[in-house]
C-alpha cells in the first residue's frame, strides 16, 4: 500500500513538473517593440517566461533595433518574428535559448536601391554613395537613383557631394534608403583678408589657402614655417642650410623670377613686412596665403 502510494505522488509530481516546464513553450507571449535594441528585448521575454539566453557577445550585435510587434505567440513563433531581418538563428533546448550568427543570411547579397536628392527634393546626379570601411560605391544617375550590393545588414552608407555634407545612414536591413542633402554653406560665410580689407569667401575670386590653429594646435610647432610645412597647397618650405633650426625658404608656386626675390611678402596684423623668425608661433592663429594677382595688386605686388 505504501509502496503504492509512493509511486502515485511520484507519478504527479512528474506530471506536474513537466507541466510546469512546457508552460513558456505554450503560453502566449505579447511584445510590441519600436526600434528597440534587441538586449532589452532579451530582458523582457526572460523576465515573463521561464526561458533565458546564451550567446557570444562578441558574435551577437545584442545594440541592433528591430520592430517587433506580435500578440498572444509561442516562443518559437515570437523568436521567429524577433530575428527576422537579422543575421541571427536560434535553437531551444529545456529553457535555453542558444543563438548564433546566420553566416548563410549574414552572406547574402541584397540590392539597396534609393533616390538621393537635395533639401528641396529634386533628385542629384553624381552623388557619391560608397559603402563605410570599404572601397565599394557607385553613383547616382539623371534621376538621383542609384543600386548597391551589400552583404552585410549593418553595413552604413556613406553619401557625398560637392557643396553638401557628408551623410551616414545605417541600412538596418532595408532595401530602399532615400537620403536628402544638407547643404554645406559654412565656408562660404568665411571671412578673408585681401590686402588692407577682408571679403567673404563666396566673394573671392582669387586663389587663398588658409591654415588655421586648429589644425596645428595639438602638435609640436617651433616656427611659424613649421606650420606652413606641408599643411598648404601650392606653399613648399625648404631648409636652406639642412641642419634643425636652420634658416628656411617659402616658395608658393614655385619659383617665378630668375633675378630677383622669390620670397613672399609678410603682412602681420595689416603691417607690411617683417620677419616671421621673430613671430612666436603660439601667437598665431591663422595664416592666409594669397596667390593671385586679385589678393595682392593692392599691396602693390604680383601674385603667384
Amino acid at each position: 500500500m505504501y509502496s503504492h502510494v509512493k509511486k502515485l505522488i511520484t507519478g504527479m509530481l512528474l506530471i506536474m513538473i513537466t507541466t510546469l516546464w512546457c508552460y513558456p513553450q505554450e503560453a502566449g507571449i505579447s511584445l510590441n517593440y519600436t526600434d528597440t535594441e534587441l538586449i532589452s528585448i532579451f530582458e523582457r521575454i526572460e523576465k515573463e517566461t521561464g526561458y533565458f539566453f546564451l550567446f557570444n557577445e562578441k558574435l551577437i550585435n545584442t545594440a541592433q533595433k528591430v520592430t517587433i510587434n506580435a500578440k498572444d505567440k509561442i516562443i518559437s513563433n515570437l523568436l521567429d518574428e524577433l530575428f527576422k531581418n537579422t543575421n541571427i538563428k536560434y535553437s531551444i533546448i529545456n529553457n535555453k535559448i542558444i543563438l548564433s550568427p546566420d553566416y548563410l543570411e549574414f552572406n547574402k547579397v541584397v540590392t539597396v536601391s534609393g533616390i538621393a536628392s537635395d533639401e528641396y527634393g529634386n533628385p542629384l546626379p553624381g552623388v557619391n554613395i560608397h559603402i563605410e570601411g570599404t572601397k565599394l560605391g557607385t553613383i547616382s544617375n539623371d534621376r538621383g537613383r542609384y543600386s548597391l550590393n551589400i552583404s552585410n545588414p549593418d553595413a552604413v552608407l556613406v553619401f557625398s557631394f560637392i557643396g553638401y555634407k557628408q551623410m551616414k545612414i545605417p541600412v538596418e536591413g532595408r532595401t530602399s534608403v532615400n537620403i536628402s542633402m544638407e547643404p554645406s554653406v559654412s565656408n562660404l560665410k568665411e571671412v578673408i583678408v585681401v590686402g588692407y580689407g577682408s571679403i567673404k569667401k563666396s566673394d573671392l575670386t582669387g586663389s587663398v589657402a588658409t591654415v588655421s590653429e586648429d589644425i596645428y594646435l595639438n602638435q609640436p610647432v617651433a616656427r611659424v614655417d613649421d606650420i606652413l610645412q606641408g599643411r598648404a597647397g601650392g606653399v613648399n618650405v625648404i631648409n636652406v642650410s639642412g641642419a634643425p633650426g636652420g634658416t628656411t625658404s617659402i616658395r608658393i608656386r614655385g619659383a617665378n623670377s630668375i633675378t630677383g626675390s622669390n620670397e613672399p611678402l609678410y603682412v602681420i596684423d595689416g603691417f607690411v613686412g617683417g620677419n616671421m623668425e621673430d613671430v612666436n608661433p603660439t601667437d598665431v592663429e591663422t595664416i592666409q596665403i594669397l596667390k593671385d594677382a586679385s589678393s595682392t595688386a593692392i599691396l602693390w605686388q604680383q601674385g603667384s
